[in-house]
């Protein structure tokens, strides 16, 4: 059994039109397509465009962290050295938030 198509026990090369015959096959928009040996036409490809703030927001995911920080870190918090200041926390969490906000359109305009 083909474990791709576990519903029929069709191998792929069952499904292929038998050597020197045309299969009547179409697309999902109805034209044909092409007889076998022939090359198809090109298919369009899709593109995607980033934002502005997507793109700080990649950069800063893949952004590296510096080591030396890191390691600062961690012996503070070993040695309770460590100060959390939730007014920073908070600032930092409003900043990000109103980079995200997208500002409403002007009264009137759609």
């Amino acid at each position: 059994m083909n474990p791709i198509n576990s519903y029929t026990a069709l191998s792929s090369n069952d499904l292929r039109p038998a050597e020197g015959t045309k299969a009547n096959v179409k697309t999902a928009t109805g034209q044909p397509t092409a007889a076998v040996g022939q090359q198809n036409p090109p298919v369009p490809q899709d593109q995607v465009t980033l934002s502005a703030t997507a793109r700080s927001l990649l950069a800063a995911q893949t952004a590296p962290t510096g080591g030396a920080r890191v390691a600062e870190i961690k012996a503070a918090l070993a040695n309770g050295s460590y100060r959390i200041s939730p007014q920073h926390i908070a600032q930092g969490m409003i900043q990000d938030n109103q980079q995200l906000l997208v500002p409403a359109p002007p009264a009137g305009k759609a």
